[in-house]
């Protein structure tokens, strides 16, 4: 799955706290779970933060590899476990019957096996090592059905699929024992409950958003406008509140944050209110890309493709102030963070920026293509002259 997920948006002029806030009390925190290395499902963890654990702040300025350049295909984006990248691709071609998962070494680029899979659509895959797997949602060409495959992470042989009834390809995420299968659009799509080993379903929800997960609860949207928590094992309701449906949501220890249009919600760990963050009704509309969690900041980018204007905007975990904002006439697309509090975006002329999303200030400026994940050590990147590459992160520090 792609990862833009476009949202009716309004550029922020300014950003008030508005009386949203129901309770002067202490916000119970929410359980984000235990940190997950690598980058290992859409979004990078079941909080889909989209910000990876780096341990230097900017690329070397050769890449390691370069692989799958001025090819007629469509890749999905990669993932990533210890020295391995997943790549799940297949022919840019609506007859197209065959779809791809490759292993690469993360190192040299060399293939360690490819799998091919009875699929004209795929998504994102799920690379979960505690049980040797990789998971993945396929459609094939014909037929209103939809596979869930399992392989071994090792050989890339099949080892389980599963059937469904709905043609949809999204992203899978991990939980607590199992793994959560996504379908559908943008905001209306199932979520399907599996245990990781059989591929047993436990549970299933429909007309709800992409969920975040955080420690044993999922979080998401419905089309009823309530934002709902649910035990990620058994598919019971924990609490459901008034908010909207959207399918950016972001998880941080203080809160569950859902955005949709000029507005930042903030919940806690009980559902209650902590937050409404409010965007000047009188700006035009715009689009939205999700926004990037970075240790201590919530980074927004609102865009006008018409008018080939952006904004970035830094908002905290809590209270009410931006730390910055910033609006240009370049094109600069928020895609990662990196590290602590650092954000990545690429614009025009394959320029990649990386900027501390606390204080604004400029820590690298380059040519790479697009950054699409990163590891403690490995940053890749994906342009269409050159497809998928690979940096080595360097630590300047030292």
């Amino acid at each position: 799955m792609d990862r833009r997920e476009f949202l009716k948006a309004g550029v922020v002029a300014g950003v008030a706290a508005s009386a949203g806030c129901a309770s002067s009390t202490e916000p119970a925190p929410v359980l984000t779970g235990d940190p997950v290395p690598g980058w290992r499902m859409y979004g990078r963890d079941p909080a889909r933060t989209y910000t990876a654990p780096v341990k230097g702040e900017q690329p070397e300025s050769t890449p390691l590899w370069s692989k799958y350049g001025n090819q007629d295909v469509i890749l999905e984006d990669p993932v990533i476990a210890s020295e391995t990248a997943y790549v799940a691709y297949g022919r840019s071609s609506m007859y197209r019957e065959t779809s791809y998962i490759e292993a690469l070494d993360l190192e040299t680029g060399r293939r360690n096996w490819r799998t091919p899979l009875d699929a004209n659509r795929i998504g994102t895959p799920l690379v979960a090592p505690d049980v040797n797997r990789v998971f993945v949602n396929a459609a094939p060409r014909t037929g209103d059905t939809g596979v869930l495959y399992a392989l071994d992470a090792q050989s890339g042989a099949i080892v389980a699929t599963r059937t469904v009834d709905d043609d949809g390809v999204g992203p899978i995420l991990r939980t607590r024992n199992g793994i959560l299968s996504c379908r559908g659009g943008s905001l209306v799509r199932t979520v399907r409950r599996y245990d990781a080993g059989a591929l047993d379903e436990t549970w299933s929800r429909s007309d709800v958003s992409l969920p975040v997960v955080g420690g044993g609860t999922a979080y998401m949207t419905t089309s009823a406008d309530t934002l709902v928590a649910v035990d990620s094992a058994s598919g019971d309701t924990d609490w459901e509140v008034e908010s909207v449906h959207t399918a950016a949501l972001r998880l941080t220890e203080s809160g569950i944050h859902v955005l949709l249009g000029k507005t930042l919600q903030s919940f806690d760990g009980t559902g209650e209110r902590r937050r409404t963050l409010e965007i000047d009704p009188g700006l035009d509309p715009a689009l939205a890309w999700p926004p990037v969690v970075t240790e201590s900041t919530l980074v927004l980018h609102y865009y006008w493709p018409m008018e080939i204007a952006t904004s970035l905007i830094s908002v905290p975990h809590q209270g009410s102030d931006t730390l910055w904002r910033v609006v240009s006439d370049r094109t600069p697309r928020l895609h990662i963070g990196l590290g602590d509090d650092f954000i990545a975006s690429s614009g025009a002329q394959r320029s990649t920026r990386i900027v501390n999303a606390r204080t604004r200030r400029e820590e690298y400026s380059g040519h790479l293509g697009t950054p699409v994940a990163a590891t403690t050590d490995y940053l890749i990147t994906h342009d269409i002259d050159d497809g998928l590459s690979a940096y080595r992160m360097r630590d300047d520090t030292t």
